[in-house]
């Protein structure tokens, strides 16, 4: 059986729609975008392929549509059956509801076809790809679609230890929140102008602007790969023993991101082996230089001083 898809297409919370809140594309839906909120209600679409569900049940009988809504940190699971369209035996409907007290951190839905297998009934025959609901701010970098970023005076009253302590720099990555956070030093004379977005920046002033840009870029992705690398789950040196990635989103995001990219040839779990022998220091420095470099291509770093060199490496010096 082909893998259906299911669709979110009406979210109301609190009886007031709130479309603006669903992620059809990464199959996600921010709640915690709602300051306040007591009951969300979940219209939904399942679709499959029909010629392969007409193929199915031909062999085995009826198939049904369920969806489930599982909350690990509350620990509260309910399902729904959904209903059959009239017109079309591949698309069922229906709605979900989540309740706020049964909801915690994030909330998955998962939508299953069904069917009587080998005299078995209710045996799943397709998943659905899983849909997020998300009732708090996720530790995720990849939701919210860029690292924080902050300026602040780093010998101000208000900026954090790690500021101050250098407070000659240009920038420091604070690793204390739930995700990690990018300190640009308000204090730092001329950084506010040098990094700011202007559209009519050439020359000289254009190449210091990406080049800080991405010295920045550079050390933060370098920073947060240590910090990832450090909460690999797992001994590599031991075969009984399944690695894993880190339990901390926002960490497993970055490796699953930047490893297949250092690299290509690995599956998952020799990727997991590469990331913890870096970690011991076996072949660091290789994998670091590997990860340097990828890094580099990653934030356009390459593209920059290739565009400076082709565009003004000819002009004479003054």
């Amino acid at each position: 059986m082909a893998e259906p898809t299911l669709l979110v297409t009406r979210l109301v919370v609190d009886r007031i729609s709130r479309p603006r809140l669903v992620n059809s594309h990464d199959c996600k839906i921010a709640l915690h975008g709602e300051s306040r909120w007591t009951r969300a209600e979940l219209f939904l679409e399942l679709k499959c392929d029909r010629e392969a569900l007409e193929a199915f049940v031909g062999e085995h009988g009826p198939v049904e549509a369920t969806v489930t809504a599982n909350c690990g940190p509350t620990n509260h699971r309910h399902a729904v059956r959904l209903t059959r369209d009239g017109s079309n035996p591949a698309l069922w409907t229906g709605h979900i509801e989540l309740d706020r007290d049964n909801a915690s951190e994030r909330t998955y839905l998962d939508a299953a076809l069904t069917a009587t297998v080998h005299g078995r009934a209710q045996r799943p025959v397709a998943m659905s790809p899983r849909w997020t609901v998300y009732a708090d701010e996720p530790h995720s970098l990849l939701f919210q679609g860029t690292l924080r970023v902050s300026w602040i005076d780093f010998r101000g009253p208000e900026a954090p230890t790690l500021a101050r302590d250098f407070p000659r720099s240009t920038h420091v990555i604070d690793f204390d929140g739930s995700t990690p956070r990018l300190l640009l030093n308000s204090g730092f004379e001329g950084l506010v102008p040098l990094l700011g977005d202007r559209k009519d920046r050439q020359g000289v002033d254009r190449a210091l602007h990406d080049f800080q840009r991405t010295s920045i870029a550079r050390a933060t992705w370098l920073a947060l790969l240590t910090e990832a690398l450090a909460e690999v789950q797992g001994n590599p040196d031991d075969p009984t023993e399944d690695l894993a990635w880190p339990p901390t989103e926002w960490k497993a995001e970055v490796l699953r991101y930047v490893l297949p990219l250092v690299e290509p040839r690995l599956n998952d779990r020799d990727l997991l082996v590469l990331a913890a022998g870096a970690l011991r220091g076996e072949g660091a420095g290789q994998f670091l230089a590997r990860a340097e470099a990828v890094v580099g291509d990653l934030i356009n770093a390459n593209e920059s001083v290739r565009r400076y060199v082709q565009t003004y490496a000819q002009e004479p010096v003054r």
